[in-house]
């Protein structure tokens, strides 16, 4: 019942079934005897992680043991993160086209669509993970 709210989110095009995990904005944590707030913006690859639509399942989800500091579950969503931008940088590459352009754009386009199959795979893949580790009751595999 939780997730309903996502999946109305994934159903207007907010978010997506699989991406990196929406963050809080801060996290309290410390460092010796002090206490401080860590603000996500801060941590690196969030810019990049910006650039992927949120998900309501991904890699932290799966593989990131669950106590975690927000700020480290980057590394997991980058994974993810670098995946999608590789293959949003082989669909763009359809452009350029040489002095055969009908040839070259034919295979850029199979190219494309064989990263995106691709892409839907490893997708489903995770998906998949996760459904089945919801129904064993055991994360952190």
């Amino acid at each position: 019942m939780d997730e309903l709210p996502q999946i109305w989110n994934i159903c207007v095009g907010d978010m997506s079934f699989v991406g990196p995990r929406a963050q809080p904005e801060k996290e309290r944590i410390k460092v010796g005897n002090i206490e401080k707030d860590i603000y996500v913006r801060q941590v690196p690859g969030y810019d990049l992680r910006q650039l992927v639509r949120p998900g309501l399942t991904g890699i932290t989800q799966i593989y990131a043991p669950r106590e975690v500091p927000h700020r480290h579950k980057f590394k997991y969503d980058m994974i993810y993160v670098r995946k999608v931008l590789n293959n949003a940088r082989l669909n763009s590459s359809e452009i350029n086209v040489d002095q055969r352009g009908i040839v070259r754009t034919i295979r850029l386009i199979g190219l494309t669509v064989m990263s995106d199959i691709r892409m839907l795979f490893y997708d489903l893949g995770l998906i998949v993970q996760s459904i089945w580790i919801t129904l064993r009751g055991k994360w952190e595999v």
